[in-house]
């Protein structure tokens, strides 16, 4: 079923404000090119980006503005091989504000960033400061994903963490694998 680009605008509403603030969308490298053709080709593709689409607009304003600022540069920055991976870690951040949101934390805002590193997210829950630092871990070009989070389970296992919560979210659960890990919460944001 093929709808209009104005049904699309809205759907993805933090998308297209993203597509439009590509510095230089006739880039060789700019992401966003066949973004309104790939949108209304593919049923699946239209899932994949909701799933991107829900999380950005768990986001208040301020932080939205925060995001788009970081992420639009990234846009035009094609990796060789990873392709347009660092738009989207930076739009990863938005599954862990969403995430907190789910806490019931109040007060969530982005770190600016600065000279020093810092996480990448603040918030409040039941009184008490939280901080965030999201990761996002490349999967390589064959898909060893549920392998991948075994390993990840058998570290955290052999190292465990005190005074943290970890968290993983699976960036993208194509297969509908289901997760569990012993020593970390899994999430599908």
């Amino acid at each position: 079923m093929a709808f209009s680009a104005p049904h699309y605008a809205k759907m993805f509403s933090r998308l297209y404000e993203l597509k439009a603030a590509v510095p230089e969308p006739s880039h060789p490298d700019a992401y966003f090119q066949q973004f309104d053709e790939r949108i209304n080709e593919s049923a699946h593709v239209r899932s994949q980006y909701l799933n991107v689409e829900r999380a950005l607009e768990a986001l208040d304003e301020e932080s939205w503005r925060d995001m788009l600022e970081r992420a639009a540069p990234l846009t035009i920055k094609r990796h060789p091989i990873r392709g347009w991976q660092s738009p989207f870690d930076t739009l990863n951040e938005s599954k862990a504000f969403a995430y907190l949101q789910s806490l019931g934390c109040s007060q969530i805002g982005f770190i600016r960033r600065g000279k020093e590193k810092t996480p990448d997210i603040r918030a409040v829950l039941n009184g008490r400061r939280v901080l965030c630092e999201v990761k996002t871990i490349d999967i390589s070009a064959d898909d060893y994903q549920p392998e991948y989070i075994a390993q990840l389970d058998a570290h955290l296992a052999a190292r465990p963490l005190e005074a943290a919560e970890l968290v993983f979210c699976p960036a993208s659960n194509l297969f509908e694998w289901h997760f569990a890990m012993r020593s970390a919460t899994v999430v599908e944001m």
